[in-house]
C-alpha cells in the first residue's frame, strides 16, 4: 500500500481508535447526570478537575511526547530509536516521581488557589496521583502512532477506555464514592495500563541513558509547554471561570454541552494522529511530489469535519434529552453548536501546524498561543460574570479563530499547501443555511428527528449536486482503505 492509501486507512482507524472510546463513554452522561449518583455540584467537581488534570499533565510531560514525534524519524537506525525511547522514558519516571511526592506533600497552597470550592483532600491529591499515572499512558500511545500502529493504538484505546468506564460505575455507583469515585476509576485505568504498556513497548526499550539526546530533546519540548498551556487556557480555562463566577452547577451543564460538541474534536484528533507520522514521512520519501498529496487530503478533510460538525449542532438537543437523567441539563444543547464550530476551526489549525513542526519554528507557535491565551482570558473576565456559559464558549471561538488564522498564515510561509478556500466557504455556508432550518421545533422529539435527517440528506445531496464532494472520489477513498 503506498503511503497516501496507508494514511487513508490509519485516519480510518484512528478515527474509530477515538470515536469508539467516545461513544462509550456517552454511556456515562446517564450515571453523571443521575442526582443518585452525582448531583450537579458533584459533577461540577469532576468537570472542573479535568481541564487541571490536562494542564498538570503537560507540566509533566514537558513537552516530551511532541519530541518523540520530531525525532523517532530523524534516524533510521532501529538501535538509535531505542535510545530516544529509553532516554525519555527514564527521565520521565524520575522527574515525575519527585514533582508529584512533592506537589502532594507541600501542594495545599496551590490548591486553594486553583479551586474555589473543591477541597485540597482528597481532590488535588488524587489529581496529581492520576497524573503520575496517566505520563506512562501517553507516552507508549505516541509511540504506536510513530510506528503507525493504528490497530494496536486504537485496541488499546477502546480497552482503556472499557476498563475506566468499569472502574468509575464501581467506585460511583456501587462504592457511592461520588466525584472522588470518578478520579479513583482514573487512577487505577492509568495504573493498570502503565504496567501493560511498559510490557507492551519492552521491546523498544534499551534501557540506555543519553544525556545529548535529552537535551536535544527538551530544546525542542519545553518550547512547547507555553503553547501547550496557551491552548488550555484557550480550550479549557473556560470551565475554571465559571467555577468561579457561576459555581459548579453551570460548570456541569456547560460541560455536558462541551462532551457532546468536542465529539468532533476528538474525531479531527484521531485523524491528526495519523496525519503526524504521514506528513512528516512523506516529506521525506517523496518531497517533489508532498504538496499535491496533502492538498488533495486537505479539499476532502474540510468536507468531512463540516458535514459532521453540522451532524452535531442539528441533533444536540434530542441526544440531551435522550441521554440526560435531569432536566437541568436541556438547556446545554444551545451552546453545542458553538463548540462544533470550535471543533471545525481547530481541525483547521491541525492541519496547518505540522509544516511549522517540519520548519521546527516552534517559538513561533507559543507566541501566536500566548496572544490567543490572552484574548481568551481578558474576554472571559468581561463577558462570563455577565453571560456565564454562553460567553465560554463565545470567547474559546474567537481565541481559536485568531490561533488557526495566525498559524495558517505563517505556515504556508514556512511550507506552502494550497487550500481550496472557494469550496470550503461554499460548504460553510450551506452548513449555515442547514442549520437555521433545522433550529424549526415541532414540539415532538420523533417529529423533529425525521425533519432534521431529512435537512441532513438534502445537505449532503447539495454536496455531490455542486461537485463538493463525487462519488468517485468516495470510491477511491473507500479503495484505500480497504486495500490490504
Amino acid at each position: 500500500m503506498n503511503s497516501k492509501g496507508k494514511f487513508i486507512k490509519n485516519s480510518a482507524i484512528y478515527t474509530i481508535g477515538d470515536l469508539l472510546p467516545r461513544l462509550i463513554s456517552v454511556f456515562m452522561i446517564s450515571i453523571y447526570t443521575n442526582v443518585n449518583y452525582l448531583s450537579a455540584d458533584q459533577k461540577g467537581i469532576v468537570d472542573s478537575i479535568m481541564p487541571i488534570t490536562s494542564i498538570f499533565s503537560t507540566l509533566y510531560l514537558l513537552g516530551l511526547n511532541g519530541a518523540l514525534n520530531r525525532f523517532y524519524y530523524s534516524d533510521k537506525d532501529e538501535e538509535k530509536r531505542k535510545v530516544l525511547i529509553s532516554t525519555l522514558w527514564i527521565f520521565l519516571f524520575a522527574y515525575t516521581l519527585i514533582l508529584s511526592v512533592g506537589l502532594i506533600l507541600f501542594g495545599r497552597g496551590l490548591s486553594n488557589l486553583i479551586f474555589k470550592d473543591i477541597p485540597y483532600n482528597p481532590f488535588f491529591k488524587l489529581m496529581i496521583v492520576n497524573c503520575f499515572f496517566s505520563t506512562f499512558t501517553i507516552m507508549p500511545l505516541t509511540l504506536f502512532r510513530m510506528k503507525e500502529q493504528a490497530i494496536r493504538f486504537g485496541v488499546f484505546n477502546i480497552l482503556m477506555t472499557l476498563l475506566n468506564v468499569g472502574f468509575c460505575i464501581y467506585f460511583i455507583v456501587f462504592l457511592k464514592q461520588g466525584a472522588a469515585g470518578n478520579l479513583n476509576g482514573y487512577i487505577w485505568c492509568n495504573f493498570v495500563f502503565a504496567l501493560v504498556y511498559l510490557v507492551v513497548t519492552f521491546k523498544d526499550l534499551s534501557f540506555k541513558f543519553s544525556l545529548p539526546i535529552l537535551k536535544e530533546s527538551l530544546k525542542y519540548g519545553i518550547p512547547l509547554i507555553p503553547h501547550a498551556i496557551g491552548g488550555w487556557i484557550i480550550n479549557a480555562s473556560d470551565r475554571w471561570f465559571l467555577q468561579q463566577y457561576k459555581g459548579l452547577s453551570e460548570v456541569a451543564i456547560y460541560s455536558l454541552a462541551y462532551q457532546i460538541g468536542s465529539i468532533l474534536d476528538f474525531l479531527v484528533g484521531a485523524i491528526n494522529k495519523a496525519y503526524v507520522p504521514f506528513f512528516f514521512k512523506t516529506i521525506a520519501d517523496d518531497k517533489n511530489n508532498a504538496r499535491t498529496i496533502f492538498e488533495d487530503i486537505l479539499k476532502y478533510y474540510s468536507v468531512l469535519i463540516l458535514s459532521l460538525g453540522l451532524g452535531l449542532a442539528i441533533f444536540a438537543k434530542e441526544a440531551i434529552l435522550i441521554f440526560a437523567h435531569s432536566n437541568i441539563y436541556i438547556v446545554a444543547y444551545k451552546i453545542v453548536p458553538l463548540i462544533a464550530v470550535v471543533s471545525i476551526v481547530h481541525g483547521y489549525y491541525y492541519m496547518s501546524v505540522n509544516s511549522i513542526f517540519y520548519t521546527k519554528k516552534t517559538n513561533f507557535l507559543a507566541t501566536v498561543t500566548a496572544i490567543s491565551a490572552i484574548i481568551n482570558v481578558v474576554l472571559n473576565l468581561i463577558l462570563v460574570p455577565k453571560y456565564g456559559m454562553y460567553a465560554a464558549a463565545f470567547t474559546t471561538l474567537i481565541a481559536y479563530l485568531f490561533s488557526s488564522i495566525a498559524t495558517y498564515i505563517v505556515a504556508q510561509k514556512c511550507y506552502y499547501i494550497k487550500w481550496h478556500w472557494e469550496t470550503i466557504i461554499m460548504n460553510m455556508a450551506v452548513c449555515l443555511g442547514a442549520y437555521v432550518i433545522s433550529t424549526i421545533d415541532f414540539g415532538n422529539i420523533f417529529i423533529n428527528i425525521t425533519y432534521k435527517i431529512v435537512i441532513y440528506l438534502v445537505y449532503i445531496s447539495i454536496l455531490f449536486m455542486f461537485k463538493i464532494l463525487s462519488f468517485n472520489k468516495l470510491l477511491y477513498y473507500k479503495n484505500k482503505i480497504l486495500k490490504k
